[in-house]
């Protein structure tokens, strides 16, 4: 019996395959305005703009973040590893960070959050602390503007601003969204006749990481091509912008909380490979009253995971270069930009 073997399959023809390849689809994963294009031997690449957490020859470092529901987490926490503490929604509360040394860690707080709580501060402008208190562009007013930078100008290393396009499942739309909160601030600061060249630094875009992995890493490449164009049409200096992922809640279900450890893990090496400057895993157990310490620390472990063992921040950008993901990367920031010049077009 004789057989053709390879031969049987004809040479492969780029155009060709162009041509068969079914793009039919308009959605993938709930995400209107953004086909998956073919990646070819022709894919270019782009170098990833510089990241805000470390200088590109660290590697791809992240900081981990943790967010606590009660004062008796968070020493465990820190002594589990956490470097970035953020309070749940409606318990800032300064009280619960006696002992701990601001200078060693993170905080990650919501400026509106910690005017509305107890937090002394006249004691915390004076402190030596970084991280974020941030303010949200979605709602901002230039007396929120005003002050803010009042209180919070002396602190440097401080993040001062945060743009947030929300869950849709959409992330199209979510990226649109956060470029009109930009828009939202930059109009804003001139409203003020503020030099806002030394702003721009200080701002946080925070991301929802979901289940699919390399969709995700390329959307959170995308995100820093997304930026830097927008700095360049406002003429605006080149800045990084600093990523703060979460995993994403959407596919938990709270009668199969154990059936959660793939999907978490999934979100989280996803933010990692794409290239986020601070990473909250959630807990397992999160739809329950209150999550508990085992899930917080299981949280915490799926990261030491990824560093310890997988090295994953050892090399800036692991997933540059690959043809499907630089593909897909340019084709999302196209998608983007093409959807918010279609939602500037249609602004009154």
């Amino acid at each position: 019996m004789t057989t053709k073997g390879w031969s049987f399959f004809s040479d492969f023809d780029v155009k060709a395959w162009e041509q068969d390849v079914p793009q039919s689809a308009d959605a993938v994963h709930g995400i209107e305005g953004w086909k998956k294009p073919l990646w070819t031997p022709h894919s270019a690449s782009k170098e990833l703009p510089e990241r805000s957490v470390a200088p590109r020859s660290a590697g791809n470092p992240w900081i981990l973040t943790q967010t606590i529901s009660r004062k008796s987490s968070v020493i465990p926490a820190l002594q589990g590893g956490v470097e970035g503490l953020r309070f749940a929604k409606g318990l800032a509360n300064d009280s619960w960070l006696e002992g701990v040394h601001l200078d060693m860690i993170r905080l990650e707080l919501d400026a509106n959050e910690i005017k509305r709580k107890s937090f002394e501060l006249t004691h915390w402008k004076s402190a030596s602390w970084k991280g974020t208190c941030g303010l949200f562009c979605e709602s901002m007013t230039a007396a929120d503007v005003a002050e803010h930078l009042t209180l919070w100008a002396e602190q440097k290393e401080l993040r001062r601003w945060t743009v947030d396009g929300g869950r849709d499942v959409n992330r199209v739309n979510r990226a649109v969204n956060a470029l009109r909160q930009l828009d939202r601030a930059r109009d804003v600061y001139r409203s003020l006749d503020l030099d806002a060249s030394a702003e721009w630094s200080a701002f946080q875009w925070r991301w929802e990481s979901g289940v699919h992995a390399l969709e995700e890493v390329a959307f959170l490449r995308a995100i820093r091509f997304v930026w830097e164009r927008w700095l360049e049409e406002n003429s605006l200096d080149s800045v990084p912008i600093w990523i703060d992922a979460r995993t994403s809640e959407d596919f938990m279900i709270e009668s199969q909380p154990t059936d959660h450890f793939v999907g978490l893990t999934s979100a989280t090496y996803a933010a990692a490979m794409g290239g986020a400057d601070s990473i909250e895993t959630l807990p397992h157990d999160l739809l329950a009253a209150s999550p508990s310490e085992d899930g917080l620390r299981w949280a915490r472990n799926i990261q030491h995971l990824m560093r310890e063992e997988s090295h994953l921040h050892a090399t800036f950008d692991p997933m540059g270069g690959s043809r499907v993901i630089e593909a897909w990367t340019h084709s999302i920031v196209d998608a983007i930009w093409a959807a918010y010049s279609r939602s500037n077009a249609t602004a009154p």
